[in-house]
């Protein structure tokens, strides 16, 4: 630092910047009696500093609150989507319903492949849309009253309305695991496999096989959960940063230009309401390509 030079560290809207120049306060005096022309004209006062801190944070939180209007208004026309998706997916229940079979599960095993496919994208397209509520509303999560679940069954769900896709894209998925351990939650922890499959879905690469992996832990009373599946790795300095807001780990715009950066960050937000964390590893031999690994474990509350 040269002398005479000051630094401001300011923080707006989680954005971190410093200033640094000829600041003119109470604690640099190096300036003080500097007379040459060229330090005045560039010199500026505290109170200069202090003004601009306000109107960063008054700019940061007005383009904020523009943005939150704009993506309220959005969310608000994806409300109607989500009623006529709600609408397809009935008929497509009552089509299936009047095929062969006691239950429903029944009908859906003895449905053609082509109405199952279409029965499954169409129940993925509804879930997704509801995960559009929690993006202006993160209380929406916790909406209800906590439900005892069979982690297995919703995986096992998630893995049967995917597995169409994987084979789509020349991929498969494969469900290793059982329990019949019961863990307490709100409606919203599907969404967790739901978007770590999606994710794994857009990036996976070379044909390999997507793991959910399912693991009852009974000396510590836990299950313990994992996706893996292989592609471009991320590398360490960002293994946290890719759950924040409109974060994309490096390579991840070459893979799908069309990602925004919210699905990690919505999937830890679930988690934190459920007292656990999501984390991200990588395995990898040539530094670029690996096994992608995201797990986090849930406490038993019980069984069937």
């Amino acid at each position: 630092m040269f002398k005479g030079f000051s630094c401001y560290p300011i923080s707006s809207n989680g954005i971190n910047f410093v200033l640094n120049g000829l600041i003119a306060s109470d604690f640099n005096t190096a300036i003080a009696g500097k007379q040459r022309k060229p330090y005045k004209q560039n010199t500026i006062s505290h109170q200069d500093v202090l003004n601009f801190r306000e109107h960063a944070r008054l700019l940061g939180d007005s383009i904020s609150s523009g943005v939150a209007e704009e993506v309220k208004g959005s969310l608000a026309f994806l409300h109607d989507i989500r009623t006529s998706v709600g609408v397809v997916l009935g008929w497509c229940q009552e089509v299936i319903g009047e095929g062969d079979g006691v239950s429903f599960e029944d009908k859906l095993k003895g449905a053609s492949e082509d109405l199952v496919g279409i029965y499954q994208s169409i129940n993925l397209l509804k879930e997704q849309l509801n995960l559009a509520d929690i993006i202006p509303n993160p209380s929406a999560i916790t909406y209800g009253a906590k439900n005892r679940s069979s982690i297995n069954g919703f995986l096992f769900k998630m893995h049967k309305i995917f597995e169409p896709r994987f084979r789509r894209k020349g991929l498969q998925i494969h469900m290793e695991g059982f329990t019949k351990a019961k863990i307490e939650a709100y409606n919203s922890i599907q969404f967790i496999p739901l978007i770590l499959l999606d994710n794994a879905l857009k990036y996976s690469t070379g044909g390999r096989t997507t793991f959910i992996r399912l693991h009852e832990n009974r000396v510590l009373n836990i299950i313990e959960v994992a996706v893996s599946s292989y592609g471009l790795i991320v590398p360490e300095e960002y293994w946290e940063k890719i759950f924040e807001k409109f974060v994309r780990g490096p390579g991840a715009t070459e893979t799908n230009p069309q990602g925004m950066g919210v699905g990690l960050y919505i999937a830890q937000t679930i988690a934190a309401a459920h007292g656990f964390v999501i984390r991200y590893k990588s395995f990898s031999s040539d530094g670029v390509f690996g096994m992608n690994d995201f797990y986090f474990e849930m406490p038993i509350c019980g069984y069937e």
